[in-house]
């Protein structure tokens, strides 16, 4: 019984020595390779940048109420568009909603900068 314990231990110490050596001769594991560079994403049309208007910030309560309306008639806008696209019996019910939202934004942005109508 010994005599086995002693080969198969043998033959186990034999491989992981093998294994050993061998890890010395095979190409750099995948985990250790450097990852190429992250390629530049250009958009058409990127070369010109973003208009100046979206870059500049508004100061006056005014600018900022304009700003403010203009986000929220877009969003109203989405909303309308998203209602029009479900079914009819859904559709009133839907675009309500996207009204009574309208116009709580509405009342935040004139809380919020005054009322420049």
């Amino acid at each position: 019984m010994s005599r086995y314990r002693s080969q198969v231990l043998g033959s186990v110490v034999g491989l992981l020595i093998f294994g050993f050596a061998l890890s010395f001769f095979t190409p750099t594991s995948f985990a250790q390779r450097e990852l190429p560079p992250i390629p530049a994403i250009v958009w058409p049309g990127m070369a010109d940048s973003d208009p100046a208007r979206w870059s500049e910030e508004d100061i006056t309560p005014e600018q900022k109420f304009k700003t403010g309306r203009a986000e929220a008639v877009a969003a109203h806008q989405e909303a309308q568009n998203a209602c029009k696209s479900m079914p009819l019996e859904d559709q009133r019910i839907c675009m309500a909603q996207a009204r009574v939202v309208f116009e709580s934004e509405m009342e935040a942005v004139r809380q919020r900068f005054g009322d420049f109508r």
